[in-house]
Order: structure tokens, then C-alpha cells, then sequence
């Protein structure tokens, strides 16, 4: 998407720009594709299949997709994403959202949310930012809870993908909200550090 910037975002972790020349072998290297359960795409059966999905987002003016690297060890550990990407709207919704098993339990996914909230709030100036769980993907939902995002309700039957429906959890932080939610994001990240 040209008219937002894709500029890399630090904390514990690094977001940086999805490359996926650069980053796709070692991305391929760490995924499973248990992390593909609840996503309408996956799982993936070849490493040039997931490399054709990652050039697919990449090009795609709808989405922003960044790796995600532990600033600590210089490790990539995984993914996230902003999608459905409205810029007359100044909206987009955050997802695509998996850290690697190794780094699991570690707060990075709520770090890179964090980040990512920032970037759309001080950086994009979106008034608007989504996110939406699958029904059945509880940890999207509690992160989005103690990120401090608001839920909206459920769109039953949202989607169809992969033999199931999916009912879709709604959440949103609106500029409104945001410095409320900055600050829970920076009592989450102040107690990692202690």
C-alpha cells in the first residue's frame, strides 16, 4: 500500500517489513502450519507454495504484512500483519498474528500487537483499527482482551472456509480509545522488562 509507510517498529521485538526474498526460507524454517488453523489460507504443503502466498501479500495494496524478530537473540520469530487496509476510511485491521513454539509465552505477540497499535495511531493516524478472532481461537481473543481491545460482537456465520463456518469475534480501538489502550500496552511491556 503506497500511501502508508512501511517503517520497521521496535520494542523487545522488531517489526520490520515482510521481504519475502529475505525473509521467506527462514520464515518457512519456523512456521508449522498449526498457526494457519483458524486463517482462511493454509496449510501449506511445500515451501514454493508458501513462498507464492507470501509474494501474494506482499503485493497486496489491502495488506502490510512485517516479520517479527527478537531484538535479544537477532532471531526471527514470527509474523503479523495489517489487513483490509481502507485508507479513505483511515481503517485497517491488525492480524495474521503467530510467534514460533521456541518463542511462545514470551509476550512478543502481545508486543507486536502493541507495536503495531502504535503505528497506527501515531504514526498512520488511522481513526479505526479491527481485529477479529475466529470462535474457536481463544488465545486471539484474550490477547485482544488484555491488549485492551473493545469487543463489538460476534458476526455469526461470518465465513466459510476449510469445511466450517466461522463465527467472528469483532473488536475494535478507535482513536478515541487509543491513549487508554497505550497505556495498558505500556503497563504490559513495563512488567516484561521487570
Amino acid at each position: 500500500m503506497t500511501s502508508f509507510p512501511r517503517s520497521p517498529c521496535r520494542g523487545q521485538v522488531t517489526l520490520a517489513p515482510l521481504d519475502p526474498v529475505a525473509h521467506g526460507d527462514e520464515l518457512y524454517g519456523i512456521m508449522t502450519n498449526e498457526y494457519f488453523r483458524y486463517m482462511p489460507f493454509g496449510p501449506f504443503e511445500s515451501q514454493p507454495q508458501y513462498m507464492g502466498k507470501l509474494e501474494c501479500i506482499h503485493k497486496s495494496p489491502t495488506w502490510m504484512p512485517f516479520v517479527m524478530r527478537e531484538n535479544a537473540s537477532g532471531m526471527l520469530i514470527g509474523m503479523v500483519a495489517f489487513l483490509n487496509i481502507v485508507p479513505e476510511y483511515k481503517a485497517a485491521e491488525i492480524g495474521m498474528i503467530w510467534v514460533a513454539e521456541k518463542f511462545q509465552g514470551r509476550g512478543y505477540a502481545a508486543e507486536a500487537s502493541g507495536l503495531l497499535l502504535w503505528h497506527a495511531f501515531r504514526n498512520l493516524h488511522l481513526r479505526r483499527v479491527e481485529w477479529k478472532a475466529h470462535h474457536k481461537n481463544v488465545p486471539s481473543q484474550n490477547l485482544a482482551t488484555k491488549l485492551g481491545v473493545v469487543h463489538e460482537g460476534t458476526f455469526r456465520k461470518h465465513m466459510f472456509f476449510k469445511g466450517e463456518s466461522r463465527d467472528s469475534l469483532f473488536y475494535s480501538v478507535i482513536d478515541d480509545d487509543y491513549e487508554h489502550v497505550e497505556k495498558n500496552l505500556d503497563n504490559i511491556v513495563s512488567r516484561r522488562r521487570a
